[in-house]
């Protein structure tokens, strides 16, 4: 827990839907990489679960490049 000292909970840490509305597909596709283990883990605060921002933002950016690099 103590990496998560300075995080400014309303800004910085994301819920699932928070996380949903920023990834480019769909809700389904969200929960099976994160079951694949393909998406970043989340923190807990009593059970409930959370992202940070800049972690999801990473990933998302690095998928995206993935994705292109495919493409062309």
């Amino acid at each position: 827990m103590s990496e998560l000292r300075g995080i400014n909970m309303s800004k910085d840490a994301l819920r699932i839907r928070q996380v949903v509305d920023l990834l480019p597909f769909s809700r389904t596709t969200f929960y099976r990489m994160r079951a694949a283990g393909e998406f970043p883990k989340p923190f807990l605060i009593r059970g409930i679960e959370f992202w940070l921002r800049d972690d999801v933002e990473k990933w998302k950016a690095e998928v995206l490049e993935t994705r292109k690099e495919h493409a062309a």
